[in-house]
Protein backbone atom coordinates (compact mmCIF):
# COMPACT_ATOMS: atom_id res chain seq x y z
CA UNK A 1 0.00 0.00 0.00
CA UNK A 2 1.13 3.34 -0.71
CA UNK A 3 -0.27 4.54 3.00
CA UNK A 4 -2.56 7.62 3.49
CA UNK A 5 -2.34 9.95 0.99
CA UNK A 6 -3.83 13.83 0.29
CA UNK A 7 -4.82 16.29 2.43
CA UNK A 8 -4.55 14.63 5.76
CA UNK A 9 -2.77 16.11 9.37
CA UNK A 10 -3.34 12.54 10.80
CA UNK A 11 -0.82 12.36 13.58
CA UNK A 12 -0.11 15.72 13.74
CA UNK A 13 -2.75 16.52 16.42
CA UNK A 14 -1.28 13.97 18.54
CA UNK A 15 1.73 16.08 18.80
CA UNK A 16 0.02 19.12 19.45
CA UNK A 17 -0.49 19.92 23.13
CA UNK A 18 -3.92 21.72 22.58
CA UNK A 19 -5.60 18.75 21.76
CA UNK A 20 -6.90 16.82 24.37
CA UNK A 21 -8.84 13.83 24.80
CA UNK A 22 -9.29 10.04 23.39
CA UNK A 23 -8.73 9.33 19.61
CA UNK A 24 -10.30 7.76 16.88
CA UNK A 25 -10.33 6.96 13.69
CA UNK A 26 -13.40 6.70 11.26
CA UNK A 27 -12.85 4.49 8.25
CA UNK A 28 -15.02 5.67 5.64
CA UNK A 29 -15.64 2.53 2.66
CA UNK A 30 -16.00 5.28 0.28
CA UNK A 31 -13.67 5.96 -2.81
CA UNK A 32 -13.65 9.82 -2.53
CA UNK A 33 -10.83 12.72 -3.58
CA UNK A 34 -9.66 14.55 -0.59
CA UNK A 35 -11.71 17.46 -1.41
CA UNK A 36 -15.10 15.63 -1.80
CA UNK A 37 -13.86 13.41 1.90
CA UNK A 38 -13.80 17.12 3.16
CA UNK A 39 -17.07 18.22 1.82
CA UNK A 40 -19.16 15.01 2.43
CA UNK A 41 -17.72 14.02 6.05
CA UNK A 42 -15.03 15.54 7.11
CA UNK A 43 -16.54 19.22 7.56
CA UNK A 44 -20.00 18.57 8.40
CA UNK A 45 -19.13 15.98 11.08
CA UNK A 46 -16.89 18.79 12.62
CA UNK A 47 -19.77 21.37 12.74
CA UNK A 48 -22.19 18.99 14.14
CA UNK A 49 -19.23 17.41 17.21
CA UNK A 50 -17.98 20.46 17.69
CA UNK A 51 -21.07 22.61 18.69
CA UNK A 52 -22.26 19.41 20.97
CA UNK A 53 -19.02 20.23 22.57
CA UNK A 54 -18.37 16.37 22.01
CA UNK A 55 -15.08 16.73 20.36
CA UNK A 56 -13.67 18.17 16.91
CA UNK A 57 -11.73 16.32 13.97
CA UNK A 58 -8.55 16.39 14.01
CA UNK A 59 -7.21 15.14 10.26
CA UNK A 60 -8.01 13.04 7.51
CA UNK A 61 -6.34 10.94 4.53
CA UNK A 62 -7.07 8.94 1.28
CA UNK A 63 -5.62 5.16 1.68
CA UNK A 64 -4.23 4.43 -2.63
CA UNK A 65 -4.17 1.17 -3.70
CA UNK A 66 -1.69 -0.95 -5.48
CA UNK A 67 -3.69 -2.77 -7.56
CA UNK A 68 -6.15 -1.85 -9.24
CA UNK A 69 -5.01 1.91 -8.90
CA UNK A 70 -7.17 4.14 -7.33
CA UNK A 71 -8.47 5.01 -4.20
CA UNK A 72 -9.36 2.21 -1.38
CA UNK A 73 -10.86 4.35 1.37
CA UNK A 74 -10.25 7.33 3.60
CA UNK A 75 -9.96 8.15 6.79
CA UNK A 76 -11.02 10.78 9.72
CA UNK A 77 -9.08 11.68 12.70
CA UNK A 78 -11.50 12.33 15.58
CA UNK A 79 -10.53 13.72 18.82
CA UNK A 80 -13.57 12.96 21.94
CA UNK A 81 -13.14 14.61 25.28
CA UNK A 82 -14.31 10.39 25.59
CA UNK A 83 -15.22 7.35 24.02
CA UNK A 84 -18.61 6.94 25.38
CA UNK A 85 -21.34 4.87 24.18
CA UNK A 86 -23.07 8.05 23.75
CA UNK A 87 -20.66 9.97 22.17
CA UNK A 88 -19.51 7.08 19.56
CA UNK A 89 -23.39 6.37 18.12
CA UNK A 90 -23.99 10.35 17.97
CA UNK A 91 -20.62 10.35 15.36
CA UNK A 92 -22.05 6.99 13.54
CA UNK A 93 -26.06 8.23 13.50
CA UNK A 94 -23.97 11.70 12.08
CA UNK A 95 -21.83 10.10 9.72
CA UNK A 96 -25.08 7.44 8.73
CA UNK A 97 -26.92 10.68 8.38
CA UNK A 98 -24.20 12.28 5.90
CA UNK A 99 -24.53 8.88 3.48
CA UNK A 100 -21.43 6.86 5.14
CA UNK A 101 -21.31 3.37 2.96
CA UNK A 102 -22.14 0.28 4.39
CA UNK A 103 -18.62 -1.73 5.40
CA UNK A 104 -17.32 1.19 7.33
CA UNK A 105 -15.73 0.88 10.90
CA UNK A 106 -15.13 3.57 13.54
CA UNK A 107 -12.06 2.45 15.99
CA UNK A 108 -11.31 3.49 18.99
CA UNK A 109 -7.61 3.92 19.70
CA UNK A 110 -7.12 3.16 23.05
CA UNK A 111 -8.73 0.07 23.52
CA UNK A 112 -8.42 -1.21 19.89
CA UNK A 113 -12.76 -2.08 19.61
CA UNK A 114 -14.16 -1.41 15.86
CA UNK A 115 -17.89 -0.79 15.54
CA UNK A 116 -19.23 -1.15 11.73
CA UNK A 117 -21.49 0.80 10.27
CA UNK A 118 -23.26 2.37 7.22
CA UNK A 119 -26.61 2.26 5.31
CA UNK A 120 -25.39 3.01 1.85
CA UNK A 121 -24.29 0.51 -0.47
CA UNK A 122 -21.58 2.45 -1.86
CA UNK A 123 -19.92 6.29 -2.24
CA UNK A 124 -17.12 6.13 -5.11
Amino acid sequence: MFGLKFGGQKGAAQANPEFEGEYLTVRLNARVQPMDRGEYFEDPLNDTISTAGIGEVTGGGTQLADEPAGIEYCDLEVCVANSSDETLMAIIRRLEALGAPKGSKLIVETDGREIWFGEHEGLA
